[in-house]
């Protein structure tokens, strides 16, 4: 049948009309929006309604299209004057609640999420004595024009430690909750809206091993609220900042994850950031997937059941994740089943390639046994590595019941498992010389393409198990406590040497810190347990005439020609010294202290000049002298000089 040109013309319009909604339909698709986003967006929703109150904002992650932040259309930020903050692979923003139903047609955007929670990482100063660094704060390196930030979720009853002595007179310390990166004015902490002591006592056992230093008292809650104050740090010049505080769960222990693409930027900034490796590794269990014989489709574990036994409490969430997570054929399920093993609690809930997240289970009821199962869901799935972590700080006992399913493995949190982060495990302070690892303490290796070494988490281990006043009679425990100890050496390390503040981005401080540890070989050293073992300050590894041989000269010397002695390569930060002169049948002729020491700019070494004469201003015989030489740093040597006319 031969069409009119009419039919024609109107096949044409159709088939434009069709082509369009195509093309319109794959151009301006929604962003998938987490289930947790979309749950608080309801609530906030709801409550801003009902109580019609001023506009709120929700903190928001815009995930981007192949992980590029440049493929996201930034228009809508800045039509709605909304701040934003771009990285690598996402944009975060402060969106108000009358806009959050539009964020989905943002351009660019894979997928929306809520940001993640800061937590403490334990509710840990013995541990001064136990790094060797007390004979350095009395001896006057004390951190001395070194910024340090702790950086933590709360600091309970800071102005009164100030008071009692316990943290510096004069500090800075600022809320930082939700500031954005251009803000210049930011609100100081308000003392008594302080209910946590965590970061109290963090700035206390900084203070104890440092207390020259500038401190500042920084409070976060969010990982979008870390990268903000980390380039607060950058612009106040801040050299050292100490985080005790974890995210569980941003990414697969590769690095990638906000926080820890954070610490790289700080690091890059020339901030050494020390970080706490998390108290996780009896709450972790780590492994590959094994196909149950018995129950195929279900994980096999190493109990020969096809289930693990966990008592939890009510608040507990269940971390679960596997590499490759952002393949759309690999996909796993999450089941957690009461003790019978039949009657289901709670199960995952995720869409398949989203980029990895917390996925949490929450049990009805406290402290109650439960089975939990892994399922491969796509029977094209490949065996994939995954880790469980299960935040539960609740329960008695032990979390995993079968102490044969517990895999510590790579149970490091985020930022700990950045590559350029000082990640800090624990050693009881009691047991530190001899003991070992403190059970909870996390360990590596990182799970990424890097080189072995490259791969070894945590950097160091550190004192825990302290005394501060944060905690009275309680021992301030776990990762937390062992990690300001290494800040504070830190600080100690840069007071010593101000050109290491300019070498952070290469790894040269880093590396000075990791000089100063005693190794652990478990079997070897470095390992994915001590890292590169126990911190102990060693004043051997400082500049500054801290190593080698004092230096008499001349020698032997003229009473009449040149007149004087100079004793030479003392530390350049000695307050404390012991400097005797003797003749050879041991009778005393002079002393000398710190008071004494004057600077040789052109050799940069610090020295004590001997005019000859005894204690009373007479010059000294011709003959052999010897002369002894203290310091609290520990170079003790006995030098012998001969004097003529």
């Amino acid at each position: 049948m031969v069409k009119s040109g009419k039919n024609k013309l109107l096949e044409k319009n159709i088939s434009i009309v069709c082509i369009l909604i195509l093309f319109c339909c794959f151009s301006f698709a929604k962003s998938t929006m987490s289930y947790r986003l979309g749950n608080a967006v309801k609530e906030l929703q709801t409550q801003s309604l009902a109580t019609k109150s001023n506009p709120q904002t929700l903190e928001v992650a815009f995930y981007a299209i192949d992980r590029d932040s440049n493929k996201i259309d930034l228009t809508f930020f800045t039509k709605h004057n909304i701040e934003y903050c771009t990285y690598q692979s996402l944009v975060i923003a402060h969106v108000p609640i009358d806009l959050l139903s539009k964020i989905q047609d943002v351009e660019g955007v894979d997928y929306t999420d809520l940001v993640d929670i800061a937590k403490p990482l334990e509710v840990i100063s013995e541990g001064r004595d136990a790094i060797d660094a007390t004979a350095f704060v009395i001896n006057g390196i004390d951190g001395k024009g070194v910024k340090v930030a702790v950086i933590d979720t709360g600091f309970k009853n800071f102005d009164t430690l100030q008071k009692r002595g316990e943290l510096p007179q004069t500090l800075i310390a600022k809320n930082c909750i939700g500031i954005s990166t251009s803000q210049i004015v930011i609100p100081d902490l308000n003392p008594e809206l302080e209910t946590e002591p965590h970061g109290s006592g963090c700035a206390e056992i900084i203070y104890d091993i440092a207390p020259g230093i500038d401190m500042y008292l920084l409070k976060v809650r969010t990982s979008g609220d870390l990268t903000r104050v980390l380039a607060y740090c950058e612009r106040n010049g801040i050299n050292i900042a100490s985080c005790s505080i974890g995210f569980d769960g941003e990414c697969f222990m590769d690095g990638t994850g906000l926080a820890s693409q954070a610490v790289d930027a700080a690091t890059v900034n020339n901030i050494l950031c020390v970080v706490a490796a998390g108290n996780g590794a009896q709450k972790s269990w780590f492994g590959k997937y094994n196909d149950s014989s018995s129950d195929p489709g279900f994980m096999k574990f190493a109990n020969g059941t096809d289930f693990l036994d966990i008592q939890i409490s009510s608040t507990a969430g269940i971390t679960f994740i596997w590499n490759d997570v952002t393949n759309r054929n690999t996909k796993y399920d999450l089941w957690l089943y009461q003790n019978d093993g039949v009657t289901l609690i709670s199960s995952t809930s995720y869409r398949l390639g989203s980029y990895p997240r917390v996925d949490i289970a929450n049990p009805r009821d406290r402290h109650r046994l439960y089975k939990l199962k892994i399922q491969k869901s796509i029977d094209r799935t490949p065996d994939r590595e995954m880790r469980l972590y299960i935040s539960n700080d609740e329960s008695p006992g032990n979390v995993i019941v079968n102490p044969v399913d517990v895999n510590p493995e790579s149970s490091i949190s985020s930022p700990g498992d950045s590559k350029t982060a000082l990640t800090v495990g624990a050693v009881n302070v009691f047991r530190y010389a001899s003991g070992s690892i403190e059970d909870y303490s996390a360990r590596g290796p990182l799970r990424n393409q890097f080189s072995p070494n490259e791969s070894i988490k945590p950097d160091v281990t550190a004192p825990a198990g302290v005394t501060t006043v944060s905690y009275g009679s309680r021992a301030f425990n776990g990762t937390s406590a062992a990690t300001p100890h290494v800040a504070g050496a830190a600080a100690l390390l840069l007071s010593l040497d101000p050109s290491l503040s300019t070498s952070t981005a290469d790894g040269t401080f880093k590396k000075r810190v990791l000089a100063n540890v005693n190794p652990v070989y478990a079997p070897s050293s470095p390992n994915n347990t001590y890292g590169y073992g126990k911190l102990v300050l060693n004043s051997k590894n400082f500049p500054f005439g801290n190593v080698g041989e004092f230096v008499c000269y001349p020698n032997p010397v003229s009473l009449n020609e040149k007149g004087y002695i100079k004793i030479t390569n003392f530390p350049f930060h000695t307050s404390i010294i012991d400097v005797v002169v003797y003749t050879v049948t041991g009778e005393f002729v002079k002393s000398f202290n710190a008071e004494d020491l004057i600077t040789d700019t052109a050799l940069n070494k610090r020295m004590i000049k001997w005019d000859l004469k005894n204690q009373n201003g007479d010059l000294v015989a011709p003959g052999v002298y010897f002369i002894s030489i203290k310091t609290l740093i520990g170079n003790n040597q006995i030098k012998k000089i001969a004097i003529s006319r």
